[in-house]
């Protein structure tokens, strides 16, 4: 019957399995379906802070003239970069640097992981290579309140679900403010259920001190209007100065379902 499509052309669960391999881990899947692939270009627009970078369309391109490129990130005073390579091949991995690279280490990088033949199918982001003092997944809901997940160090681990936060962040509903909690080591129930009521409200962190959270407040009032969505913030230290930096803002369309959290406090 027109219209139906036969078994063969509907797959199987081992189809859908290869397609679906490569998903980032840690991002609601019909997100992924439509994540743009320059995340620092999405956060760009909305007038946050993001790394120094520069995009190639394939690296076929880039291989010809690395220094094209890297030059204008060197000149710049940087030393060690962040490659993310990605592709729109379903059937090809997607790669991204867990370390910084010095300048001379990034086409053997390159090379190591993608053959010649499908240089022209993946596109290419270097950009500096920020440390992190410590980042953050944020969630924005459409009322402007804010929740946070925290983690010291490098967000991404975090942001892909690979590490649970060390810290949670979320905006008082009386004050507005934003309160810090963090976890409680004598509460041993991970339970889902459970997982919040281990996170108690402190307000003499060791670790989170004032400098560090006025640069994340600083960070959080760059975002226009609170406009909801989900976004990504790492706090690097850039001469001794504590500066925020988005590596990925999601904010929602006029058609996404919002994310939604509890409004009630975790304290």
């Amino acid at each position: 019957m027109a219209g139906i499509e036969s078994k063969s052309q509907q797959g199987n669960l081992a189809d859908w399995r290869l397609r679906l391999q490569g998903i980032d881990a840690g991002r609601s899947f019909g997100r992924q379906l439509l994540e743009k692939a320059d995340p620092y270009a999405a956060a760009s627009l909305l007038g946050l802070p993001v790394p120094a970078y520069r995009k190639v369309a394939s690296i076929a391109d880039f291989i010809k003239q690395p220094e094209t490129e890297l030059n204008p990130l060197s000149n710049l005073g940087i030393s060690h970069f962040y490659v993310g390579l990605r592709t729109t091949d379903e059937n090809l991995p997607k790669f991204r640097t867990e370390k910084p690279l010095p300048k001379e280490e990034v086409i053997p990088y390159i090379q190591q992981r993608i053959s010649p033949q499908n240089y022209d199918k993946y596109s290419l982001r270097v950009a500096e290579y920020v440390v992190a003092v410590c980042g953050m997944v944020i969630v924005i809901n459409p009322s402007g309140n804010m929740h946070a997940d925290m983690i010291m160090g490098d967000l991404g681990p975090l942001a892909t679900g690979e590490s649970t936060p060390e810290y949670k962040a979320r905006t008082d509903r009386f004050t507005n403010i934003l309160r810090y909690t963090t976890a409680d080591p004598t509460k041993s129930d991970n339970l889902p259920a459970e997982y919040d009521r281990q996170f108690q409200l402190r307000e003499d962190h060791p670790i989170i001190t004032s400098e560090l959270r006025e640069a994340i407040a600083s960070g959080l009032r760059r975002i226009p209007k609170r406009l909801s969505g989900r976004y990504e913030l790492a706090i690097v230290d850039h001469a001794g100065i504590l500066v925020p930096i988005y590596v990925d803002a999601q904010p929602d369309g006029p058609n996404d379902h919002p994310y939604a959290f509890p409004e009630e406090p975790l304290y």
